[in-house]
């Protein structure tokens, strides 16, 4: 019930396991690279039970859901995924104070560990710069940090590590640092 007619789902931050983000609410990597995975665990399973209509609908699927991740959710500007805003998401969704409010169409303007989630799942296709990302993991002024990388970058105005509440604006998560070590594990495959 999240699917959106440009063929991407939204997803409340909080709801995906990232609490209060400051990407916040609209269509985000992380869901998205979940529901591309699934799709190609359907696909093989039915490779594997020798249902050719099945295997070939659901390898469509996740073949257009990474044609729309790259083509939507990742800004060349900043060399980034991002989650991106939509018109049709209701606005009473963004209720989040610290998510980044921008026009619908638009990517928000900080980037999260969880864009490196899509690697997790060997979605970004190889030699196309989707690899830039990586820059920003072991340094300073973006995620790298003592007890392992931030969730968002340490350079945004609103990143924060004490906040009280379940703000996940700054300090490092062993969720997000783990499913980010997996992702780098696969791009150096």
């Amino acid at each position: 019930n999240r699917l959106l007619s440009n063929g991407l789902f939204w997803q409340i931050d909080s709801w995906e396991g990232t609490e209060f983000s400051i990407g916040g609410t609209g269509i985000r990597p992380l869901l998205n690279s979940y529901m591309y995975a699934s799709a190609m665990a359907i696909g093989n399973i039915a490779y594997l039970a020798s249902k050719k209509d099945i295997e070939e609908n659901y390898f469509t699927e996740a073949a257009e859901l990474r044609k729309l991740i790259q083509d939507n959710l990742w800004d060349p500007v900043d060399g980034f995924f991002k989650t991106m805003r939509h018109e049709d998401v209701p606005t009473d969704q963004y209720r989040n104070d610290a998510a980044e409010v921008c026009e619908p169409g638009r990517l928000v303007k900080v980037k999260e560990l969880f864009g490196y989630v899509p690697w997790y799942f060997n979605l970004p296709e190889a030699g196309k710069g989707y690899e830039k990302a990586w820059e920003y993991l072991t340094d300073s002024s973006f995620f790298a940090a003592p007890a392992g990388p931030t969730i968002s970058e340490k350079n945004h105005p609103d990143f924060r590590i004490n906040e009280i509440g379940c703000s996940w604006s700054g300090a490092s998560w062993r969720f997000s640092t783990s499913m980010t070590l997996t992702a780098m594990a696969n791009l150096e495959r």
